[in-house]
């Protein structure tokens, strides 16, 4: 849904500053690998990840 549907919100699942702390750390380490980030966002779960990414990932 995150990635198809535009006015999908992820905000129930994911606070909006875990959001940029995820395409943060997504963007200055350039990668989308989920362990990478996961290892630098501990407190995120993959699943969070995956939605922020597949939400926001491409932009």
């Amino acid at each position: 849904m995150a990635l198809y549907v535009n006015h999908f919100s992820i905000d129930p699942y994911v606070e909006q500053k875990l959001q940029e702390e995820i395409l943060a750390v997504s963007r200055r380490i350039a990668s989308r690998q989920l362990k990478l980030i996961k290892d630098q966002v501990n407190k995120a779960s993959y699943f969070q990840i995956r939605l922020v990414l597949a939400k926001y990932g491409g932009s």
